[in-house]
């Protein structure tokens, strides 16, 4: 898992503040991609989704999540009803409550707090219960940063943050009691336990990719499918620079050559091997290419597998990529050692 995302509830709240013209749509469609975002991300293999267990039902409670009429009235208010239809919208939402698994899965604790702050704040706090709700998740999630079970560079905030143009939150407190179960080695833990934690926010979740590090993240993929996610979002940043972007796909051997020759324990090695599966994808640096040849000598032919012929990119001395192009497509199948000349079958042809 690369990143968890710790999701203040109240902010998937349909967006009922006084906003005018264009402000009021772009904050309502932010709010429908925010959903539409979470939604296609509760299996996915890259981030992890957690929030307090109890909000949901404090916020049906005090009256802040969205009716159907609610929708309704906004798309048809600021135009939108031309592109979403209401009842999608709901249907959407309500899966979210019903079925996202909110929990606490970074502690399985039961703390209590002598006092805790958080600045700065979550915007939705005008509700006792809400807000006492909300200092206990994001304190909670600052002990277990404490104690060693979670690290913040790895943790996003998805909040409504009153306070605009800051990108991180401090949250402080202190802990009296605490029943938890460790599962890294971490400090021992003698009660008051103080907490001083920071951790990174987004307001727009459908956009908290933008600005992630994807090659610092590669150490972090723990199977084929976070690789693929990963690589998603490097080829979608670079698109956004102006790269072209076309059809690819991770051959099934992939990860376990990236597994098997450890680069996972080399930033350098698993930094250079993203970015040579992304310069393959967009097609470039390609000086740093040749195509794969059926034997040793330089007049072999190109080694092929129906319409697909097989290439090979230099990670600089030590490693190389193997993969195949077929019609436009790329399927990026192997990383070997320098003196490796094979490839996996084309899983196209």
């Amino acid at each position: 898992m690369a990143l968890n995302i710790y999701i203040d509830i109240s902010s998937l709240a349909c967006p009922m503040a006084i906003l005018e013209g264009t402000e009021k749509s772009e904050e309502l469609e932010g709010y429908i991609h925010d959903l539409i975002f979470v939604k296609d991300n509760l299996n996915s293999s890259l981030v992890q989704f957690w929030g307090d267990v109890n909000l949901p039902d404090l916020l049906v409670e005090s009256g802040l999540y969205p009716l159907f009429s609610d929708i309704k009235y906004l798309l048809i208010e600021t135009g939108l009803d031309s592109v979403y239809h209401p009842r999608d919208v709901n249907r959407v939402f309500e899966l979210l409550v019903k079925k996202m698994p909110f929990s606490q899965p970074l502690i399985n604790s039961d703390v209590t707090f002598e006092n805790i702050s958080m600045a700065p704040r979550m915007g939705i706090s005008f509700d006792d219960d809400v807000k006492d709700a909300q200092d206990r998740a994001v304190g909670s999630l600052a002990f277990a940063h404490s104690i060693g079970e979670v690290t913040a560079g790895k943790t996003i905030l998805f909040a409504d943050i009153a306070e605009q143009g800051s990108n991180s939150a401090k949250v402080e407190g202190s802990v009296s009691t605490a029943t938890w179960h460790r599962r890294h080695n971490g400090p021992d833990v003698e009660y008051p336990f103080d907490l001083e934690s920071e951790f990174p926010y987004v307001r727009r979740i459908s956009k908290w990719h933008e600005s992630l590090d994807c090659c610092n993240e590669v150490e972090h993929c723990y199977n084929s499918g976070a690789l693929a996610e990963l690589l998603s979002i490097g080829v979608a940043q670079r698109c956004a620079q102006g790269a072209k972007g076309r059809s690819w796909r991770l051959g099934g051997e992939l990860y376990n050559n990236f597994n098997a020759l450890f680069l996972r324990n080399d930033r350098t090695a698993s930094k250079a091997f993203f970015e040579s599966c992304l310069d393959t994808i967009a097609m470039a640096n390609l000086p740093q290419t040749h195509q794969l040849r059926k034997g040793m000598g330089g007049n072999s032919g190109a080694r092929t597998q129906g319409n697909a012929v097989a290439w090979r990119r230099d990670i600089g001395h030590d490693y190389h990529l193997h993969y195949w192009e077929i019609d436009g497509l790329c399927e990026i199948s192997n990383i070997v050692m320098h003196n490796d000349f094979s490839i996996s079958r084309c899983s196209v042809e």
